[in-house]
């Protein structure tokens, strides 16, 4: 997406006065609105904002959760959420480092986040050798039963997590809670940008990041980096 030559700069201001009333503790509708109008952000602009700015409270407990995560060998995968950001970055889509120190796309503003299964199952390879270089030997593979053939895909995916580590499948009314759920019954880790799931788990890793790593890919903005945190 082509960007006007000032669009950094206005982001960075708006991020910061963004971030300024969310610690006031302003609501994030509220906030948003307000930095919205003043900086006559796009939908694009707005949806990332929404999606990367967040509370420095909130900020400094996903931090220790994603430092917490040494010696875990489950892992529990909110499938959609991380293949549909691994699948945009091999589409050359963009991804940022969010405020709380999470790697997420920004593909639902583009309308690009319905990924096919190919892509998905592709994506997906990539975040079992992630978990696998992680040291666990288990993961969790949870899928919203909602989306369209979420129960052939996830079987597909479950056959590729076990050419490498030992797996199971759970379809879920709503993957959230059933991420939640089974972290607190195994100790396991979260995989998921999801706040939601990250507000409410003990650990947590960002296997967006990991596949990065792995892959030499970076990021379009550091919002930490831009906001000058």
């Amino acid at each position: 997406m082509k960007k006007p030559a000032d669009w950094k700069q206005r982001v960075r201001e708006a991020a910061r006065d963004f971030y300024y009333l969310l610690n006031r503790g302003y609501s994030r509708k509220s906030a948003l609105h307000l930095v919205a109008s003043r900086y006559d952000l796009s939908h694009f602009e707005k949806a990332l904002l929404n999606r990367c700015v967040h509370e420095e409270e909130y900020n400094r407990s996903v931090l220790e959760k994603l430092s917490s995560s040494a010696r875990v060998h489950v892992v529990v995968v909110d499938f959609y959420n991380v293949t549909t950001t691994i699948a945009e970055h091999l589409e050359g889509g963009e991804l940022y480092r969010c405020t709380d120190h999470v790697i997420r796309d920004n593909a639902i503003a583009l309308g690009r986040s319905r990924k096919e299964p190919e892509a998905l199952l592709e994506a997906f390879k990539l975040a079992i050798e992630a978990i696998e270089d992680l040291g666990a030997v288990e993961a969790v593979i949870v899928a919203d039963k909602q989306r369209s053939h979420s129960k052939s895909i996830l079987g597909r995916a479950l056959e590729v997590a076990r050419e490498r580590l030992s797996a199971t499948p759970i379809l879920a009314d709503k993957a959230d809670i059933a991420v939640v759920e089974q972290c607190r019954r195994l100790g396991a880790l979260a995989a998921s940008s999801d706040r939601l799931i990250l507000e409410r788990v003990g650990m947590a890793v960002d296997l967006v990041d990991v596949v990065l790593r792995r892959r030499g890919g970076s990021v379009v903005l550091d919002f930490r980096e831009l906001m000058g945190l």
